[in-house]
């Protein structure tokens, strides 16, 4: 799909899967693995050698037999003997459908964690309206995958738990325009919910959030939902074969742009920071003390030396909109930037000429909010007006 972001799948006929069950979670004495990347504490069960029955807590309030009357030790538990730390595992083949997200600046307002969290809550409503009833069948898992030099990509894993599969996911996948549907019926549900009315609620039990995603809950983001699937739902998007793992596919936007817009939208000065369709993509902000700047992607700016930066901020209102109140950004990264230092300058000093401030940002001025979530209030300092901005402690212009 062009200008998404990289955002892409593909159906998957014939997939191995494998379930591991770890054991209880919060044993103090349990053991840490790596799997996948993430350490997991893995305790494993105490089971009985006699009868396989997992060994019960004292302080349960609902105990039962201990053994299996048949048991060896049914008449004799102070005999029995354990196997400790037993790990359940099984494996079986189904199918499965694998979302890449978008990234890029589609996605930029959003962490990769709320990014993931909002969209599987969102398609599994819609899967739940486009089959007209439960897909409790269907599982949904959250996979990042490495990049050697780059940002991690994302994925939604869709997958059939009954072993070869119901069939759903193969209906689905049937034609790729279903599940375009799909997003369109979530999105629907999420614009009319009764939940809009309140401006901080995140999402409801209508809408994007079940009982069971409880420990996932406070990343899901109907707003993240909405913005994201309202664009990948326009008109103008077109679905194309390709390759869903081609790493250059995020529509040209640099990573340093994605690593500003997000590290803006965190700093501790900016009350709200939101993506806007209407007209050019733009972004709006609006700052603790109230007031509102309007940011646009790639302006082509006249004068000495035509230009083109990568942001341009100025207000929100058109009739305080001077030359003397807009700000053109540039994040240039060294890659494609160390050749034409002096073409660069010459672009920046015509931006200066006409009255415009100019703020070029580098790898170092950007804080990685991916890394590392704690943006101090000195991290950024925004003034258009007499302006300078301080951006982790570098000023340029």
């Amino acid at each position: 799909m062009d200008a998404a972001g990289g955002f892409g799948f593909e159906y998957i006929s014939s997939v191995t899967l494998r379930d591991f069950n770890f054991g209880p979670v919060g044993k103090e004495d349990a053991v840490n693995l790596e799997v996948g990347g993430n350490k997991l504490s893995a305790p494993g069960f105490t089971v009985c050698k006699g009868c396989g029955r997992i060994k019960q807590n004292e302080h349960s309030k609902n105990k039962r037999p201990q053994h299996d009357f048949d048991c060896p030790y049914a008449k004799h538990s102070e005999k029995a003997e354990w196997i400790e730390g037993l790990i359940l595992y099984r494996e079986y083949q189904s199918d499965a459908l694998r979302i890449r997200l978008p990234s890029g600046l589609l996605a930029a307002s959003y962490g990769p964690e709320v990014l993931s969290a909002s969209l599987t809550a969102a398609l599994r409503l819609g899967l739940k309206r486009y089959f007209h009833g439960s897909v409790d069948h269907l599982q949904f898992i959250q996979i990042e995958e490495p990049q050697e030099g780059a940002e991690k990509l994302y994925y939604i894993v869709v997958y059939d738990t009954v072993p070869g599969g119901t069939g759903y996911l193969k209906e689905l996948m049937a034609d790729p325009k279903n599940l375009i549907g799909v997003f369109r019926e979530a999105l629907d549900v999420m614009v009319n919910c009764d939940c809009g009315g309140d401006p901080n609620a995140k999402g409801c039990y209508k809408c994007v959030y079940q009982y069971r995603d409880s420990s996932n809950r406070k990343h899901i983001s109907k707003l993240c939902a909405i913005d994201i699937l309202s664009e990948l739902t326009s008109n103008q998007k077109v679905i194309r074969p390709g390759v869903l793992d081609t790493r250059n596919n995020t529509d040209g936007d640099s990573e340093l742009e994605v690593r500003f817009i997000r590290a803006l939208g965190k700093s501790g000065l900016v009350a709200e920071m939101k993506r806007c369709q209407e007209g050019t993509p733009h972004y709006l902000i609006k700052m603790q003390s109230g007031k509102l700047w309007r940011m646009d992607l790639q302006v082509d700016l006249l004068g000495d030396v035509p230009s083109r930066p990568d942001f341009v901020l100025r207000p929100w209102k058109e009739s305080e909109r001077t030359h003397e109140n807009e700000m053109a950004i540039f994040t240039d990264g060294w890659r494609y930037h160390a050749d034409i230092v002096g073409e660069d300058c010459a672009k920046r000093q015509s931006i200066l000429n006409t009255g415009r401030h100019v703020w070029t940002l580098s790898w170092h001025d950007v804080p990685d909010t991916q890394s590392d979530n704690e943006i101090t209030d000195r991290l950024l300092l925004l003034r258009c007006k007499r302006s300078f901005i301080y951006f982790g402690g570098n000023v340029h212009g």
